[in-house]
């Protein structure tokens, strides 16, 4: 049996029409809803970007300023390098407590010191193959060694009962770590006044003994 279809072909055709056409809209509508969800995306992602990018601009920047003061402080711990260098240059590396524990040591009873002097001095240029090694004051037997540029001389004056005492404290002074080169000078006798109820004055041996501290070496 063969169908009759009744219905007019103007209708039909309209029909196919608004199908296709929902269809595109159905499409179009998506492809919107792809982009708007794509926009929120790629708007997200941008912001995240940006944010990035100014957290590592300010990273940079606090960054910066660390570099900046590391260089500073490098500046200034060069600057206290050379201070500290010439410190090390200048310094006589002479323990003046020790030298007087020491004169103190070796000064008996019969003897008076009047003024002990430390003067500094060069060595001589005639020692030219030689070198010179400055330590502390007692140390030219043992312990660490430093270059040095001068050397001190002590100057002790005073006064001993009798001669013999001041040759005896020439010979204590040469046989000492802290010193050397012992040379008197002069010794001579002097009259000081005692107490007054005696109305005489004492003889005694005045004397000047000059030595250098053996803080050095020559080589």
């Amino acid at each position: 049996m063969k169908e009759i279809d009744l219905l007019p072909e103007w209708y039909t055709s309209g029909k196919r029409k608004q199908q296709n056409l929902r269809s595109q809209y159905m499409v179009l509508a998506g492809v919107v809803v792809v982009m708007v969800v794509w926009n929120f995306i790629s708007a997200g992602s941008l912001s995240s970007a940006r944010a990035q990018l100014e957290s590592g601009s300010v990273l940079l920047k606090k960054s910066q300023v660390v570099i900046d003061n590391a260089a500073q402080i490098t500046a200034q711990l060069d600057r206290l390098s050379q201070k500290a260098e010439l410190l090390e240059q200048i310094d006589s590396k002479v323990d003046i407590a020790s030298v007087l524990c020491e004169l103190s040591f070796l000064v008996d009873g019969k003897i008076v010191l009047s003024d002990v002097g430390l003067e500094a001095g060069s060595f001589e240029q005639k020692q030219k193959n030689g070198g010179v090694r400055v330590a502390g004051a007692g140390a030219n037997k043992k312990g660490d060694e430093h270059s040095g540029q001068v050397k001190f001389t002590v100057i002790i004056r005073g006064v001993a009962d009798q001669t013999a005492d001041v040759g005896k404290f020439v010979r204590r002074l040469e046989e000492s770590d802290y010193f050397s080169d012992v040379s008197l000078q002069f010794s001579r006798s002097k009259t000081i006044k005692t107490a007054p109820a005696d109305g005489k004055g004492r003889e005694v041996s005045e004397f000047e003994i000059n030595c250098n501290l053996a803080n050095y070496r020559v080589q």
